[in-house]
């Protein structure tokens, strides 16, 4: 077993390697210590980790690393003594790392990389980013920190970083893309299923499922979802219950596109980096180059897509706000009334910060779906989202004469598609608002 390592950071050091105080080790250690013995008494045997204090970790509370050659934080890196050692990294002046539910939630991803789970990188999947892995992650996290605490309330007092696994939240309508928020997927299921405090054998039972499935925790919702199942095949009625919570949450359905409603839906106005913004993940590699022929473009996978009906649309555009230029563009395809794929491809985005892309639909289109791709090599917001039918297709009265040019929602006779539609707004604020960002938040490892 590992010791316990406690380090500062120095303003301007080269490496994050100073002696903390003599009080502010022992208070340190007394909590680390602490939290190590009652994840053990639980099931979770979890190896002392270097404690790295007054990091310079920009937005997030605290963020934990597995090994040293990861190039974040910002801060400065291990000295070569301790270079491979888990570290968990604090944000200076906060008090962080003197909570008990900040460092259950980071030595659970210690436990969770030490028992099998791959690192939670994003993942490229179908040439986009995919943040399921570090959802999952980020989500047994949160419910391991709460059930300890026999609390559905976390980092309360830490300013945006406070959440709560009590609200409901489902698939795929909540996704927003940042995984610290999307964690709530997860987290706030298995609290229910644990009798949401209000029963300690129940929430044991959870937390052996929960052991028993940490190899699974990097395979994406479905894999987890189909583990915590199997690991419930002894308790049948506990596995009774995950079922319904499975089907009431849509946790089988994270990879369905979200509908867009214009009722459901509102502007942000020109705050294009607020809270409840969409989030696209960095990619690992570049994804295939724009010119690439569209029958070469894989289908539109994974969570966080969009849908929306465009019958009788030749011409649309999809518009909105982004945080950086020339950063995002969509995979696409259409779909006739029965289903069946008419075309696909994608399509570069225009302009910024307001950037548009231009979409030509085939006779017959009657649901367009897709997806954001970011070739950034770090996360990209984007809201305001707008759908607009710039032309549609001659209907049978126009058919010797031009098409119609047409702008916002009526398309003519009965077809009425509901666009412009604004996302950001009333789509993702409800539930976001008790659930922000996570003690740490970032791409590669989404602790």
């Amino acid at each position: 077993m590992s010791e316990l390592v406690i380090i500062a950071c120095e303003t301007g050091a080269a490496s994050c390697g100073a002696a903390a105080p003599p009080a502010r080790d022992a208070a340190v250690r007394d909590v680390v210590d602490s939290a190590i013995a009652r994840l053990a008494a639980s099931g979770f045997e979890t190896p002392a980790p270097v404690i790295v204090l007054d990091a310079s970790l920009g937005g997030p509370i605290a963020t934990t690393l597995i090994g040293a050659s990861d190039p974040w934080p910002p801060a400065a890196p291990l000295p070569p003594s301790l270079a491979g050692r888990t570290a968990i990294f604090f944000q200076a002046g906060l008090g962080a790392e003197t909570r008990p539910d900040v460092l259950l939630h980071e030595l659970t991803h210690v436990w969770l990389r030490s028992h099998g789970a791959d690192d939670p990188r994003w993942r490229l999947d179908a040439g986009r980013a995919t943040h399921e892995s570090a959802v999952v992650h980020e989500g047994i996290a949160d419910f391991v920190a709460a059930s300890l605490s026999n609390s559905p309330t976390l980092y309360a007092g830490l300013g945006t970083a406070t959440r709560s696994l009590a609200p409901t939240v489902r698939c795929p309508d909540d996704l927003s893309g940042a995984a610290n928020d999307d964690a709530a997927i997860v987290s706030s299921a298995l609290w229910e299923l644990g009798g949401a405090g209000r029963s300690p054998d129940a929430m044991a039972e959870v937390l052996a499922a929960v052991r028993q499935s940490a190899r699974d925790a990097s395979r994406g919702f479905d894999a987890f979802v189909s583990a915590i199942e199997h690991a419930l095949e002894a308790h049948p009625t506990r596995a009774t219950h995950w079922n319904a919570i499975v089907q009431d949450r849509g946790l089988r359905m994270c990879h369905a596109p979200i509908t867009l409603r214009e009722s459901r839906t509102s502007s942000r106005g020109r705050d294009f980096v607020a809270a409840g913004t969409q989030r696209f993940a960095a990619a690992l590699t570049r994804p295939p180059d724009a010119s690439s022929p569209a029958t070469a473009l894989s289908e539109v996978t994974g969570p966080l897509q969009f849908r929306a009906t465009v019958e009788d649309v030749r011409t649309l555009q999809i518009g909105g706000r982004s945080s950086e230029r020339d950063a995002l563009a969509i995979d696409w395809q259409s779909r006739d009334i029965d289903g069946r794929v008419l075309t696909r491809g994608r399509a570069d985005f225009e302009g910024w910060p307001s950037p548009f892309a231009t979409l030509i639909l085939p006779p017959q289109s009657h649901t367009l779906t897709f997806a954001f791709v970011n070739s950034r090599a770090h996360d990209v917001t984007y809201n305001d989202l707008r759908v607009t039918a710039l032309e549609s297709h001659p209907s049978p009265t126009h058919a010797l004469g031009a098409p119609e040019s047409r702008t916002g929602c009526s398309l003519g006779g009965s077809v009425d598609l509901v666009l412009p539609l604004l996302i950001a707004g009333v789509l993702h604020r409800t539930r976001h608002a008790a659930r922000r960002a996570a003690p740490h938040e970032r791409p590669t490892h989404q602790r």
